[in-house]
């Protein structure tokens, strides 16, 4: 099952990192997730409208992780 919110929280254990900061809040009708992952250099973010919370939230993860993946493999 995609599942990437999971993903994103199980590379965070695995390395290590602070816990991705999820902000949501009401932007013209629609939820909006904004992601942040703040690494020892570098500050990711990712930001998403949906209608659920649950909805932006996965796809914020789904946004972020090949960012992640990338950054945490280059380094």
């Amino acid at each position: 099952m995609d599942n990437p919110v999971g993903d994103v929280m199980n590379l965070i254990k695995k390395y290590r990192l602070k816990k991705p900061d999820f902000q949501f809040k009401k932007n013209q009708g629609k939820w909006q997730c904004t992601c942040v992952i703040t690494l020892e250099d570098t500050q990711l973010r990712e930001t998403a409208l949906g209608q659920t919370k649950k909805e932006v939230k996965t796809q914020t993860a789904r946004a972020i992780l090949p960012i992640l993946k990338e950054h945490l493999q280059s380094s």
